[in-house]
């Protein structure tokens, strides 16, 4: 009787001390259903949505080849802003035209722009660097392009409204830093032009609204002046 109590109190040792081998080498919180055959692995799928693909040329953006077409603008705060086409010069074959801003109060500042097969280019003096206004296409509905060394974010608008115009085929560029003017955002509509500026870096918002434009001798009214 007493050799079967030490044999099996011997037997209950062992177990327990095979029990103990068994969790130092496997370690704590092993499961024998976990895989061993290696470190899991986790796929994420990112997915990503490509901007509508569209085909379109700039040009039409901004009329700006004739010394007679204008275009008024007006802000809730009252000021008035216009730009006009004053001069041409040609040089070297090639056409510059002089396109004046004139804001109210503010001041009045001459850009010089040509069309080339780069885009639209404009420059602060007829002689000098000009830099990208408009590429020559776009070919998706949002992206972007440089500037003077500046991201600008386009994005093409089938139908746009603003002040008390709609319009089709607007394309409205977002600007990293302003490059001209000092306008955040510009707006301009096909066969007609500018018919937006927004300026967000002052004491409060500056925008500017279409009012009225003359291209090409036709005149636009857009207020019911």
């Amino acid at each position: 009787m007493i050799r079967d109590i030490i044999s099996y109190t011997a037997m209950a040792l062992l177990l327990a001390l095979f029990s103990s081998c068994e969790v130092m080498v496997n370690g704590p919180g092993y499961d024998p259903e976990d895989n061993d055959d290696g470190p899991s692995t986790t796929t994420t799928t990112t997915t990503t949505t490509e901007p509508e693909r569209i085909s379109f040329k700039t040009a039409s953006l901004f009329p700006f080849r004739n010394n007679s077409n204008w275009w008024q603008y007006s802000e809730p705060g009252g000021n008035s802003l216009r730009i006009a086409v004053t001069d041409t010069i040609s040089d070297d074959n090639i056409l510059y035209y002089r396109v004046s801003f004139q804001e109210l109060r503010v001041d009045t500042t001459d850009d010089w722009f040509q069309q080339t097969s780069r885009g639209t280019m404009f420059g602060p003096s007829l002689i000098g660097t000009y830099h990208l206004f408009l590429p020559p296409k776009i070919d998706a509905a949002t992206d972007t392009f440089t500037s003077n060394g500046r991201t600008v974010t386009y994005t093409w608008h089938e139908s746009f409204t603003c002040g008390a115009g709609t319009f089709r085929d607007a394309v409205t560029l977002e600007y990293s830093s302003p490059i001209i003017h000092g306008f955040d955002e510009i707006t301009l509509a096909d066969s007609i032009g500018i018919v937006e500026l927004i300026d967000f870096d002052g004491r409060w918002t500056v925008e500017y609204t279409l009012d009225s434009c003359s291209v090409d001798d036709t005149v636009y009214r857009f207020r019911g002046e």
